[in-house]
């Protein structure tokens, strides 16, 4: 890819004129979003209603702090949501908060119908904030969630609404929809990330392709950081209709960034269960915060499709840029669109 296609990918937008949730504590706002994705730090779980929510969640070492945000089961878990507003006017929004199983492809199906209740029985909660300032909803939603197996976990998807009380889900129709959805929508925080252990787990999640997507090769990545010499593998637990396996690894990890990446054809309609399992067979030294990121990525077609990836700024460079020269040079075409990133975090 040419340097002058290139920088046409490299402009991001400006920060978001309304209220916002952020994709990482780093987050301004701004799109498309920066990495990593899917570690919404605005998505707050507490074990008791919290006194003062909006005077507690606001402060600047609250801001710079990601909170657990997987529930405990069959007890009342309280989730409190917050935002920046981005704009130069006092803002008026609503709050709404839905949950999915593990889900590879974060498609809107697998949450919309699962939408969490406030304390006083509502989809969502009121949230305003002058400009420049840090917004909470003023009631928190409640949850008494089934308990999961080991091996599972929850997604969690906060939205914003401008003015509204009834927020509206995007459809998603195609993978640069998806991409739109997860990466360049400060009005979703999402929260795909899990803690993990420091010695060895294994995570399953859903992986479904809808029967109106295009059939396409994708590319899954993994970076990984603070876990050198440990090892890890990625298995699909169905094969694709070409009777080939997905399958990375088992691989042995090394110093921090980019591990190993492959192209995967997944065929409109496919579905199975994707395992991700980890190994510290050698006792390795693990940091709380070490992390493994899975990221699924999905190639632009040259001509119309890629045109449209330009105009909305759906190529997502700073995914590029962390592949560095050895990670692009392995996977064409390099305008990439992210899909799907997962982060298991060691706590």
């Amino acid at each position: 890819m040419s340097e002058s296609v290139l920088n046409l990918f490299s402009n991001s937008l400006d920060a978001s004129q309304t209220l916002y949730l952020r994709n990482n504590l780093a987050s301004t706002g701004s799109v498309p979003f920066k990495g990593p994705l899917g570690q919404c730090p605005d998505i707050i779980q507490s074990s008791e209603p919290v006194a003062n929510a909006q005077n507690v969640f606001s402060t600047v070492s609250s801001w710079e702090q990601a909170y657990n945000a997987q529930p405990v089961a069959a007890v009342p878990n309280y989730y409190y949501l917050r935002g920046m507003n981005g704009g130069s006017d006092n803002d008026a929004n609503a709050f709404s908060l839905y949950y999915a199983p593990a889900q590879v492809f974060l498609l809107p199906a697998t949450f919309k119908g699962n939408a969490l209740c406030t304390v006083s029985g509502h989809e969502s909660t009121p949230v305003s904030a002058p400009a420049g300032h840090i917004g909470v909803g003023e009631e928190p939603f409640v949850w008494t969630p089934p308990a999961l197996p080991p091996d599972s976990y929850f997604n969690l998807i906060a939205q914003v609404s401008a003015n509204a009380l009834v927020a509206t889900i995007p459809s998603v129709s195609d993978w640069l929809d998806l991409a739109k959805l997860i990466g360049q929508t400060p009005t979703f925080g999402i929260r795909t990330q899990t803690p993990v252990t420091a010695t060895q787990w294994i995570r399953r999640q859903r992986l479904t392709v809808p029967a109106n997507f295009s059939t396409s090769p994708i590319t899954i990545t993994l970076f990984a950081s603070g876990l050198q010499g440990t090892r890890v593998s990625l298995l699909c637990d169905t094969l694709t209709s070409q009777q080939v396996p997905v399958l990375l690894g088992p691989l042995t990890l090394g110093g921090d960034g980019m591990q190993t990446g492959a192209t995967f054809t997944l065929p409109a309609g496919y579905s199975a269960n994707l395992a991700v399992q980890f190994w510290n067979p050698d006792n390795q030294k693990v940091e709380a915060g070490a992390s493994l990121s899975v990221t699924f990525s999905y190639p632009i077609n040259p001509g119309a499709e890629l045109e449209r990836a330009i105009a909305e700024n759906l190529v997502n460079l700073h995914h590029y840029d962390a592949l560095g020269d050895q990670g692009v040079s392995a996977i064409k075409p390099k305008a990439m669109a992210v899909v799907s990133q997962m982060t298991f975090t060691v706590v």
